[in-house]
């Protein structure tokens, strides 16, 4: 019914403009032209919402899959502090992680000043926080791929802090001191002192 309405407004403007043509001339082509045009836009129109709302007719209809979703059970408290237990560093490697961190940062080129170290006791936790405060000097990718390479090689080792300073606006070397955490496991006697 609606290419019926459309053959029949498409005759009706086909007498309009002959008519129009026939008794204004050149204005009167002009302005019939223009009338086509907007039947035309009426009609792509038209065209353009009936195919939008099939569309959305078949959206809405569309089959819908519900995804599974899997939950597993949250670790409870003596499970996660099993995992943390197992990721400790044995007390006697401490002196060997130290010697690699200096040896990634002399690998990125970086130049190692004289670090300070200092344990910390955590006994309630029965581990041992090994501060380190390391001064580097180089340039700044170097530091980023050095503390990059440092955190993935030691999964015991966090950093705390980063402070860098440029001597100059425009040098290319930074200073940076790195303040690192390695979670270690308590020395033999202290551990044995602490267990009743």
């Amino acid at each position: 019914m609606g290419a019926l309405n459309l053959g029949g407004l498409t005759a009706a403007v086909a007498w309009e403009v002959r008519r129009a043509a026939r008794r204004a001339g050149a204005w009167g082509l002009l302005l019939a032209a223009a009338m086509v045009l907007a039947v035309a836009a009426w009609a792509f129109a038209r065209h353009q919402a009936i195919a939008a709302a099939g569309a959305q007719q078949r959206w809405l209809d569309r089959p819908v899959a519900v995804a599974a979703v899997v939950r597993e059970a949250p670790p409870d408290a003596r499970d996660r502090l099993q995992r943390f237990d197992t990721r400790l560093l044995p007390h006697d490697d401490l002196p060997t992680q130290v010697q690699d961190l200096i040896a990634l940062a002399e690998s990125e080129r970086l130049v190692v000043a004289r670090g300070e170290y200092r344990p910390q006791v955590d006994a309630e936790g029965g581990f041992l926080r090994y501060r380190m405060s390391l001064p580097v000097r180089g340039e700044w990718r170097a530091v980023h791929r050095f503390v990059d390479a440092a955190l993935r090689a030691h999964p015991s080792l966090g950093l705390e802090s980063v402070q860098f300073q440029r001597p100059q606006v425009d040098a290319a070397e930074v200073e940076a001191r790195l303040q690192w955490v390695v979670l270690a496991q308590l020395p033999r006697t202290a551990a044995a002192r602490s267990t009743p």
